[in-house]
């Protein structure tokens, strides 16, 4: 027993290298394999010792990023390439100027969904939640496998499914013939149409676009493979249609959609500034051709409704600002209901997983008779701690996504709800400013254009640099279920060799053994709810203090500016131009001329802002 699972150890100690790999090399083969492969413990730190002379000046406690540019870029492969440096990694990020692609535009390889390592797809989860676009890759070699229809159920759950673009990444050394390609590509369809109805479908060869767009480049193997594709025109045919296909919705998602995304709003707030300005030149216009005494009629006139404007402002953000407390409660009741840590929906799940959970004596039998009962006890832990991990990143942690969505959807619907009954308000506020002015005799377009719409919740969280947080285990191996465990074992064998002096039947060698592995199994899981109890707690209040309610607040003030907003085009400050009616005429024509080139130099940004948002309409 190197040392306990509890105890501390930091790899920067030379000592500690030394034991652990000592440790590593006593290791039985039964202790190497597991489940027919490599075990992943022991290769994860077999590849930390290993790694670690060479990462040892850049590993801090508090991570490191390391930079590599220019001539250097091409030494982040010594550690993509090398599985002993490639776990000291915790993401890489290659910068690349595209033609093609914008450069804010981010592409993730999201590897790893079918890992051993719950936490990895815990990792790509909370990734997901960000991305705009998925492309769900699928080799022709294997097609939609077992791992492939659980993790698209786990995205399916999470509400994300709708943006997938899915891709068959052909390998064209495997199939014979095109209608052997379409066979597969018709399965892969039904497959997917179990999951999801009307998916989108590509397939076409992602090595042989790279080959053929680098002939030159090939060494003389690849270029062998090349010619040998290159016979089949009529794949290559299919391929190339399928593969211009995806390009352009790829484009079309990428760049178009994402115009409207970026710009629209923005476009909508330059206009509604646009038309405040025009206003302002215009009334300007219209007092300069105005006595005094007319003048400063307008601008008492203009000025009283803008002090009535001012009110309704201060109404709005007064019950915005009211309505922020309500929905805050009627959020956290629905959190508390589903996230109560006795009787919610999350630990009703957590309880039925862990009472139902069992592991039959033939999934430790080998390990008992050949390392010991405390090394079983201690690997069946591990056992259940995995598959726990597993129900809770495929399980728990989607079905909470989901939820949460639910909940930012409501909270925006009950944003909207309070700023809606004010749109009327706005409209009777127009058809007011608009009487006015023709009572006053100016001629002026008033009001506002083009209204902006309420943010979607998406936006909101981003500007708001909100995360979602997610929830995973933090199951330990106490002192208390070991000694439990041993305690029971001797209590047992005791009785055994008792039964033996007795001269009285005894139950098979392994039986007493089993019988306290069983018991400490048990206790495992009582533990695992206890510790679940606490956590949920813990995880329900910080969701909705660092998430909901910062969401609830920053969806009130965006739902209130976006309102607010349409006010804008009301508001000029038309003392100033008054005060210098008394001016000389030809101080006036200088103000006039000057007043229509900025007139017509507004005019020809309202004509730009028209134009682009007409594009940018056709584009998406």
């Amino acid at each position: 027993n190197w040392r306990s699972a509890n105890s501390g150890f930091d790899i920067r100690n030379q000592n500690e290298r030394h034991e652990l790999a000592d440790a590593l090399k006593q290791l039985a083969g039964e202790h190497l394999i597991s489940q027919n492969s490599r075990n992943i413990n022991n290769v994860l730190l077999t590849s930390y010792l290993n790694g670690y002379d060479k990462v040892k000046k850049i590993v801090t406690d508090n991570g490191a990023i390391r930079i590599y540019q220019n001539e250097e870029f091409g030494q982040h492969r010594t550690y993509v390439g090398n599985e002993d440096l490639a776990v000291y990694l915790r993401d890489v990020e290659l910068e690349i100027n595209s033609a093609e692609l914008n450069g804010s535009i981010e592409i993730a390889d999201c590897q790893g969904s079918d890992s051993p390592n719950p936490l990895h797809l815990a990792m790509i989860e909370d990734y997901l939640l960000m991305a705009h676009l998925l492309i769900y890759v699928i080799s022709s070699r294997t097609g939609l496998r077992q791992a492939d229809i659980r993790f698209l159920n786990i995205i399916k759950t999470m509400g994300i499914l709708d943006n997938t673009l899915f891709v068959i990444n052909s390998d064209f050394s495997e199939h014979d013939s095109l209608p052997d390609l379409l066979a597969l590509v018709g399965k892969v369809s039904n497959e997917l149409a179990l999951i999801q109805p009307g998916v989108t479908l590509y397939c076409f060869s992602a090595l042989y676009n790279l080959f053929s767009r680098m002939p030159a480049g090939l060494s003389a193997k690849d270029k062998l493979r090349l010619a040998q594709w290159e016979t089949d025109a009529q794949l290559l045919e299919y391929a190339s249609g399928e593969s211009n296909r995806f390009e352009e919705d790829f484009s079309n998602a990428v760049s178009r959609k994402r115009f409207k995304l970026l710009f629209q709003n923005h476009l909508e707030r330059l206009s509604t500034v646009l038309v405040t300005l025009s206003n302002t030149i215009d009334f300007a216009r219209e007092l300069l051709s105005k006595d005094s005494q007319s003048a400063q009629k307008i601008v008492d006139r203009i000025n009283q409704h803008q002090n009535r404007l001012s009110q309704i402002k201060q109404t709005i953000s007064s019950a915005v600002e009211g309505s922020v407390g309500q929905i805050k409660k009627n959020i956290q009741a629905e959190a508390n209901q589903y996230l109560d840590s006795h009787s919610g929906t999350v630990m009703k799940d957590l309880q039925g997983f862990i009472s139902a959970y069992s592991l039959s004596p033939a999934t430790y039998q080998h390990h008992l008779t050949n390392t010991g009962f405390t090394h079983t006890l201690y690997h069946i832990f591990q056992l259940f701690k995995q598959d726990t991990d597993v129900f809770l990143t495929e399980k728990i942690n989607p079905a909470i996504i989901q939820f949460l969505r639910r909940l930012e959807s409501k909270i925006t619907e009950l944003a909207e709800s309070v700023v809606i009954p004010y749109e009327a308000m706005i409209a009777d506020v127009d058809s007011d400013y608009q009487r006015m002015l023709d009572e006053l005799g100016v001629d002026l377009k008033a009001g506002h254009q083009n209204q902006s719409g309420y943010p979607e919740v998406d936006t909101i969280v981003r500007m708001a640099n909100l995360k979602r947080p997610s929830l995973m285990a933090n199951l330990r191996y106490s002192a208390k279920i070991k000694t439990d465990a041993v305690v029971r074992y001797s209590a047992y064998r005791m009785m055994r060799n008792f039964k033996k002096l007795l001269k009285k039947p005894v139950s098979e060698d392994m039986a007493e053994a089993e019988q306290a592995l069983q018991r400490g199994l048990a206790l495992m899981k009582q533990e695992a709810l206890e510790s679940f109890e606490f956590q949920l707690t813990d995880y329900r209040e910080n969701l909705k203090f660092n998430y909901l309610f910062r969401l609830v607040e920053a969806a009130a003030n965006s739902f209130a500016e976006t309102v607010l907003s349409r006010f804008q085009a009301h508001f000029s400050d038309l003392n100033a131009i008054c005060d210098s009616l008394g001016h000389t005429r030809t101080d006036k024509e200088e103000t006039r001329s000057r007043l229509s080139d900025m007139q017509a130099a507004a005019g020809a940004l309202d004509g730009k802002i028209m134009a682009f948002r007409r594009e940018i309409s056709a584009l998406s």
